[in-house]
């Protein structure tokens, strides 16, 4: 049995077509400006200064997780400022957005792409608002119609301009590397779902357990990068989990082959989300985020 509990992303087979009509592709020709370090870990992962990622629990709102945690990663890495955004918004969202709400029975990741940049069609919600005025608590609850106009209000602030979608192995690390995070939804295998490793996935031909054995879809955020590198040179990534005891305190390192791997499976989609342009690529270890739009 698995450690732990997946099953709240929803497959739609149309959110590949949506994530790729509504993608700024030119970002691709500019990444390769954006010179990097040799490891880049955000400090508010390192210290775990996301909300509580424990909270979780039996309910299937791995959305709301994922994309909260993306817009206060992509908020930090452009204003160097913490803030506490509320995945119970984001999920919620989500949900009325594709089609799901008022049960606790997960959401669509195109749906969530379309609330966090604010071009939602079925609901007004817009970004997201902060953890104080929606709290997550364990437990499924909806505001009152009142209640969610003052929410959709309060979330416009962080709405996230600009999102691409991401394709590959390749993609995710240039955009990591120059942008911003990437939130991936995709089929999570058994061998994944375990505590205590840290590190998931090894060379070609060593790979990986790749059974179909899975514990159902799960959404979760691609954040940096290691040291570790791959026979072929190619960085290990650090994914971010809504889950603490997975990893060390949420966060492991996934194999470039395993990636990959993902990214060859037709349930997998995902997206980057920046507060910038993508013709202003800035090694993201290095907040010089203000400096580096003036002069472009």
């Amino acid at each position: 049995m698995s450690e732990f509990k997946a099953g709240g992303l929803k497959y739609n087979k149309d959110a590949k077509q949506h994530l790729r009509e509504t993608s700024w592709e030119g970002w691709r020709m500019n990444c390769g400006s954006a010179a990097d370090g040799p490891e880049y870990l955000p400090e508010i992962v390192k210290k775990r200064q996301f909300v509580e990622n424990d909270t979780q629990g039996r309910m299937n709102a791995c959305t709301g997780f994922g994309g909260s945690s993306a817009v206060e990663l992509a908020w930090f890495q452009e204003r160097g400022e913490v803030v506490k955004l509320s995945p119970m918004y984001a999920y919620a969202s989500a949900q009325f957005e594709c089609g799901m709400g008022g049960v606790d029975n997960g959401a669509t990741i195109d749906a969530l792409r379309r609330v966090l940049t604010g071009t939602a069609r079925r609901v007004q919600s817009a970004g997201v608002c902060q953890e104080t005025d929606y709290r997550f608590t364990g437990r499924y609850y909806l505001p009152t119609p009142e209640q969610w106009t003052d929410l959709n209000t309060k979330a416009r602030q962080f709405v996230v301009p600009t999102s691409s979608q991401i394709e590959n192995y390749t993609d995710c690390v240039n955009f990591v590397r120059g942008f911003g995070p990437v939130v991936i939804g995709s089929t999570f295998l058994k061998f994944m779902a375990r505590s205590g490793v840290k590190v998931f996935g090894g060379d070609k031909g060593k790979a990986q357990n790749w059974d179909a054995e899975t514990v159902g879809m799960h959404c979760y955020l691609i954040c940096g990068w290691s040291e570790r590198r791959d026979s072929e040179g190619r960085r290990y990534l650090y994914v971010h989990n809504s889950w603490p005891g997975w990893g060390e305190n949420g966060t492991a390192e996934f194999a470039p082959e395993l990636v990959e791997n993902l990214f060859r499976d037709r349930y997998t989609d995902a997206f980057g989300l920046t507060f910038r342009g993508p013709n202003n690529p800035a090694p993201v270890g290095m907040l010089k985020y203000r400096k580096s739009r003036k002069s472009a």
